[in-house]
């Protein structure tokens, strides 16, 4: 099986496509290791993949018993457990519906169905049923090799179709506005608060916390000056564990105010129904770029989505804070939409608050402090 799966029957579908092998290439897999359940063929083009782990490409998919297979166009499914580690199926589900409904996905002959590898309880498989976009199934002893060919050659055309529409970019940006709107995985606001409280809890040790509301106050003046870099540094033993832990109670507890704050903010302006809707998105992924999906009522009363990133210190209201490149690029790519939320003297009863929209990069003055080293 493995010369036939990863050799002989990718050699004979670059042959039959005549694909380079370069860009456009044929790969076969039964397993690194220990042998797959599912095994696989697949037909990448680099413009929208390169690995079975990411992106789309054409693949063949047998079962688990092996009394059929299918041929799909489908999603790496490996990109969604890492990156959507929470509700990696169900967002690869909601993609692969949001790509069927593009305009760019010409009319083809295959099914939307779900497809079934008998996967059970098998996470891989399971895996690949949610990332399926269109297939067709073949049932063993119900086909033939004309059939087999044409319907590759369908299959082929259907992909460089979307593979000349868009680009790995547009594709990974599909993925996030869909998680965007991915309600189903979303918290809402009320019941987000109660979990993060039950969160902090368990960070702490304790068995109740106190909360207060926020109070807004107008944005601190941008300083002009540099910061200065002072040499004489304190050295201490750190418990990395307890910091981690206490980190994370600070920052739920921000997220929880903000929610509140938001819901308060929607009510005063009359939309109740939006205040209901408020979501925690950082409880899905923290890949997102923002942690909280609220709403703006614009001039013409229309309603526009507000992705809020809640930063949030137990020190003063000019204590610098961590921004991530993914944070940087989501700012930069939402504009006005985004907004960041600093809270400060978090453990206190005069908490704070003020905002900041647009990307962060206009909005502060950034100082590099940690660097990915590469040769």
């Amino acid at each position: 099986m493995k010369s036939l799966v990863e050799a002989e029957i990718p050699r004979e579908i670059e042959r039959i496509l005549g694909l380079d092998g370069d860009h456009q290439f044929s790969k076969g897999s039964i397993g690194k290791g220990n042998r797959t359940l599912f095994p696989w063929v697949s037909v990448f083009d680099h413009r929208l993949s390169q690995s079975a782990q990411e992106g789309i490409y054409v693949v063949y998919l047998f079962r688990k018993d092996m009394s059929g297979f299918y041929l799909t166009l489908s999603q790496g499914i490996t990109y969604f457990t890492e990156n959507y580690p929470k509700k990696p199926l169900a967002l690869a589900r909601h993609t692969a519906d949001a790509i069927r409904s593009m305009h760019w996905m010409p009319t083809h002959p295959f099914s939307s169905n779900p497809i079934q590898l008998i996967s059970e309880s098998y996470p891989r498989g399971k895996g690949y049923e949610a990332s399926n976009i269109v297939s067709k199934y073949y049932a063993r002893g119900t086909f033939d090799n004309q059939t087999i060919i044409s319907d590759l050659r369908d299959m082929m055309n259907l992909y460089l179709s979307v593979c000349d529409s868009i680009n790995k970019d547009t594709y990974l940006g599909l993925i996030e506005d869909t998680g965007y709107n991915f309600y189903e995985g979303l918290i809402p606001s009320d019941r987000a608060i109660q979990q993060i409280h039950h969160e902090i809890l368990e960070l702490s040790g304790q068995n109740e916390i106190e909360t207060t509301t926020l109070t807004y106050v107008d944005v601190p003046p941008r300083s002009g000056a540099r910061t200065v870099e002072i040499s004489r540094q304190v050295h201490r033993k750190i418990d990395y564990i307890k910091k981690d832990s206490e980190d994370a109670k600070t920052g739920h507890l921000g997220e929880s105010l903000v929610i509140e704050y938001e819901q308060n903010r929607l009510r005063e302006l009359g939309r109740n129904d939006l205040a209901e809707q408020v979501k925690w998105v950082s409880e899905v992924s923290d890949t997102f770029g923002f942690d909280i999906l609220s709403f703006d009522i614009l001039d013409n009363s229309d309603v526009s989505q507000r992705y809020i990133e809640v930063k949030t210190t137990e020190l003063g209201i000019d204590t610098p804070f961590f921004v991530s490149a993914n944070e940087l690029q989501t700012s930069a790519r939402l504009a006005d939409n985004y907004w960041v939320y600093r809270v400060f003297r978090i453990d206190t009863h005069t908490q704070g608050l003020y905002s900041v929209k647009g990307p962060i990069q206009e909005a502060f003055s950034l100082f590099p402090k940690v660097y990915v080293a590469k040769r």
